[in-house]
């Protein structure tokens, strides 16, 4: 299944082709005059990712943390009945560190990834994306004209038994594990790589969020270390365009928020992540070479019902 993280990369990847096919056919002919204004790509989605209204998805200021869950005395949250999810007893504290929250969240997301139960997972994605740089004389229209089935908003439904997603869909299945981010792997945050964390009651649940700290990649050096542990990421150097070789990426990662939203049991209701991202790549085709520049952000919310 394919994460918003190589959705957005692959979207990079795209504009690099794009540009260079443009470049190949008008290689003959005189180059048209380039726009130099940056033209916003035109989708339904919302220009701002939809975020929870009492708690914003940019902030940058800590919540007060008032909340904490009972744990073991080896840090993880104690698994119910059906040996899937953690239960818990809310209780005040005025000592939990940021780790020991981090801790919570980490052991829960994991706890989701491996339930073996039944639940349905909803899932909402929003991509939103500009291009800030083209290199291709003209080719920045033909390049947004292309962009138009990646970006905008995507709903999907799963129905999870057994450790197997079914889209509602098409019937289509998968591992749930791979379905929540990182696919493949354990969900994980290194302390190294928090900006801030925050935890507070919010009704009869928890809020917890966290707030990675920046970060920047390289083609050689593509994956971001804090951000890879707890999100997907493309490595470009393995992509296959066939005659089009990317022979240089870069990308920004202004720092991602994560929201995780915790029932009275300790369980995972909701997962939310916001990744504001920017990027350049260059590709090559025999003499020919493009570089196309992106900016926009990646908005991924999972609603699980029991």
């Amino acid at each position: 299944m394919k994460s918003s993280l190589k959705t957005m990369i692959g979207i990079l990847v795209v504009m690099v082709a794009v540009a260079l096919i443009v470049a190949f056919i008008s290689v003959k002919q005189p180059p048209v005059p380039e726009n130099t204004t940056t033209e916003p790509i035109v989708t339904d989605a919302p220009t701002e990712a939809p975020v929870p209204t009492d708690t914003p998805v940019n902030t940058t200021n800590p919540l007060p943390s008032e909340v904490i869950l009972t744990t073991a005395p080896d840090g993880t949250i104690a698994p119910t009945a059906n040996g899937n999810q953690p239960t818990s007893t809310p209780t005040t504290s005025a000592q939990e560190s940021d780790a020991d929250i981090v801790a919570q969240a980490v052991s829960a997301i994991n706890a989701l990834k491996k339930n073996t139960g039944t639940l349905k997972a909803n899932k909402d994605q929003v991509i939103d994306v500009q291009i800030t740089e083209c290199s291709i004389p003209g080719a920045r229209g033909i390049v947004n004209s292309a962009l138009q089935n990646l970006v905008g908003t995507t709903n999907k439904t799963y129905n999870v038994s057994n450790g197997t997603a079914v889209d509602a869909e098409n019937n289509e299945q998968s591992k749930f594990s791979d379905c929540i981010p990182p696919s493949n792997k354990d969900f994980g945050i290194d302390m190294n790589g928090v900006a801030s964390v925050s935890k507070t009651a919010n009704g009869g649940n928890m809020l917890i969020v966290i707030k990675l700290k920046p970060e920047s990649t390289t083609f050689t050096a593509p994956a971001p270390t804090y951000h890879a542990q707890a999100m997907d990421y493309l490595d470009l150097t393995t992509v296959d365009l066939g005659p089009i070789k990317i022979t240089d990426a870069n990308m920004d990662y202004a720092g991602a928020t994560i929201e995780i939203t915790l029932d009275s049991q300790g369980r995972v209701i909701k997962y939310h992540e916001n990744m504001p991202i920017k990027g350049d790549g260059t590709g090559s085709a025999g003499i020919l070479s493009a570089k196309v520049g992106l900016e926009g952000y990646l908005d991924e919310t999972w609603t699980i019902t029991y």
